[in-house]
């Protein structure tokens, strides 16, 4: 794909491919709230737990104490390690430490934890002390609760996924729905009275601003020369003639045919805009696209680079678009770089306009300009029809040797006809090119 945006594909159709609303942000609200019954579950578990191993360790240090009171008496420490280890083979029970009056450990069964709960209680008999017994339970794991509770935990990831789904499928625009954003979105552009008002809101602050020719200069435009509308076909019928002239008159023809180039603007309107729109609005719109045309020739034309390259004739905008033809005056006269670099500086200086229209939200179309000698200017509309390419050119190779020094053109992909295995389409300018159509950008846009 060129980076020009070959494949360019309806809006609306896309639309139409789109999930559910905010459905990333739904999917990171479930995610959060995964992870907080994770936490609040575990928390839970964890002081459930801990209730319990409190309650058994404090039952076990009681039992312990009861059953321990006589041997300790008699100070039969074998009876009491029978004891405790019949008390520590339960699995809540990690140690027990029976200790004297002195708090010294006479018998040690298992093994301390610092982090278990600890349960401490007095062993007395006949109301003498003799001394005390101290039991560890298990400490608590977290890991352990959650894998005793796996199956919980995947029920509630599942359904949390189950309704990230429902969402999904519920949440999704529907096809009236998506018509009525359709044609919302087209009212939005096609706002009316917007013309009226575009040489108050339109101010040249930045390159990306255009200030449009006035009232005032339009009616000036009379005097200037060479904005003509006009047929080419004229030039082709001359065709129809070589057969019946001499040869050196079939030679200087075709030479005087080949002193034309054609530049064909025409709106990239894959919505259909244009038939939605009203007249005043398009006759407007046709006006300010017109009087920028006809002074971005007049400019350009002025360059040196392009000297000897006269304007022939121009054909006012309309819904098919805008025709230019450039006539080289002598044989050194640089008309194919004229046209090229005219069907670039159109390109940018209506990408302004559109820019600027959609930040208004009002109506304006993109452009495509195609670059041709008069015999091809059918030819090269067919292959602008299947390539969007912003500038495609057809011309001779003796015109493409000459358009090389000043851009760097490139082929178009999988071609099937000469047409198009002979087009080129417009990858860049030259530095110096380039500087010499801002200049007259710049003209354009900052003039009265």
């Amino acid at each position: 794909m060129s980076p020009n945006g070959r494949a360019l594909q309806n809006p609306i159709k896309t639309i139409m491919t789109y999930f559910a609303p905010r459905q990333g942000l739904f999917a990171v609200i479930i995610l959060v709230s995964m992870s907080l019954h994770l936490l609040f579950f575990v928390v839970s578990q964890d002081y459930t737990q801990s209730k319990q191993q409190q309650a058994i360790a404090q039952h076990k240090a009681t039992l312990i104490a009861e059953e321990i009171a006589t041997p300790l008496n008699a100070q039969d420490r074998v009876s009491v390690s029978v004891i405790a280890n019949r008390h520590i083979k339960d699995n809540q029970v990690d140690f027990v430490g029976v200790y004297d009056s002195k708090d010294n450990l006479i018998v040690p069964v298992g093994k301390e934890s610092p982090q278990s709960f600890v349960a401490t209680e007095t062993i007395t008999l006949h109301n003498q002390v003799l001394g005390s017994v101290a039991v560890h339970t298990h400490a608590i794991n977290r890991a352990e609760i959650i894998s005793q509770n796996w199956a919980f935990l995947l029920a509630m990831f599942v359904l949390h996924i189950i309704i990230v789904l429902i969402y999904g499928y519920i949440a999704r625009p529907s096809k009236n729905m998506l018509k009525k954003i359709a044609d919302d979105v087209r009212l939005r552009l096609l706002s009316p009275d917007i013309y009226p008002t575009i040489s108050s809101t339109l101010t040249p602050q930045t390159d990306d601003v255009i200030t449009p020719i006035s009232s005032t200069q339009q009616t000036n435009n009379t005097r200037q020369p060479a904005k003509t509308t006009f047929d080419i076909s004229s030039l082709e019928q001359d065709k129809t003639h070589d057969d019946q002239t001499s040869p050196s008159d079939q030679q200087r023809n075709k030479h005087n045919k080949d002193n034309y180039m054609v530049v064909q603007i025409s709106f990239d309107d894959v919505n259909n805009l244009m038939a939605t729109v009203s007249h005043h609005t398009k006759v407007a719109y046709f006006s300010l696209c017109t009087q920028l045309l006809t002074k971005a020739v007049h400019e350009l034309l002025k360059l040196p680079v392009v000297s000897g390259v006269s304007l022939f004739g121009i054909d006012d905008y309309s819904e098919q678009g805008a025709t230019v033809t450039l006539k080289a005056e002598n044989r050194h006269a640089k008309v194919a770089v004229a046209a090229m670099m005219l069907a670039k500086l159109m390109t940018m200086l209506n990408q302004i306009v559109y820019d600027k229209h959609r930040e208004l939200k009002r109506f304006g179309l993109p452009v495509r300009a195609t670059v041709s000698s008069i015999k091809h200017k059918d030819n090269v509309m067919q292959v602008a029809q299947k390539y969007k390419e912003r500038v495609l050119i057809l011309v001779e190779d003796s015109d493409l040797r000459e358009l090389s020094t000043y851009s760097e053109l490139d082929k178009l992909i999988n071609p099937h006809t000469v047409s198009e295995r002979q087009s080129r389409w417009l990858k860049a300018v030259s530095e110096s090119t380039a500087n010499r159509i801002a200049t007259v950008r710049d003209i354009v846009l900052l003039s009265d």
